[in-house]
């Protein structure tokens, strides 16, 4: 839009107190023209359309943003999501060689680790689970 070639003149009707508002923040807009801050503007609002968001006030450069740190974002989740299944299957494996389960056992035990972790809201406690194990084996015991 800078190249004077590829400008059109128009003319448009705008309230007075629009344009004494738009003056008022030419310096803010780093504009230095009222065409300047015009162009600005209505370039904001394409972008603002393009994004499917005519009544909103958010723009391109903040939609980029949001999108940039919500990818940086998942790339750490993901690594620690697979951190941690690899811990897991380690102690599965670990478990499962010193432990001999019947196959009855194992969905008991895939429900109560079910039931654990909704009651835990996700957070494992290894002395959370010891205190319930060693409970659970008081009571067996009784």
């Amino acid at each position: 839009m800078k190249d004077p070639e590829n400008k059109q003149r128009i003319s448009i009707y705008v309230d007075r107190e629009l344009v004494k508002k738009a003056d008022e923040l030419l310096s803010l807009a780093k504009c230095s023209s009222r065409n300047e801050f015009v162009a600005k503007a209505i370039e904001r609002y394409i972008g603002e359309l393009a994004l499917g968001g005519g009544n909103s006030f958010v723009t391109k450069a903040l939609a980029d943003s949001i999108q940039i740190a919500c990818a940086d974002s998942l790339g750490g989740i993901s690594t620690a999501m697979f951190r941690y299944a690899m811990y897991a299957d380690m102690m599965v494996r670990l478990v499962a060689s010193c432990m001999e389960v019947e196959p009855g056992e194992l969905d008991e035990i895939q429900r109560q680790a079910y039931n654990n972790v909704r009651r835990m809201r996700g957070k494992i406690s290894l002395e959370e689970t010891l205190r319930h194990t060693k409970i659970k084996e008081v009571n067996d015991d009784n």
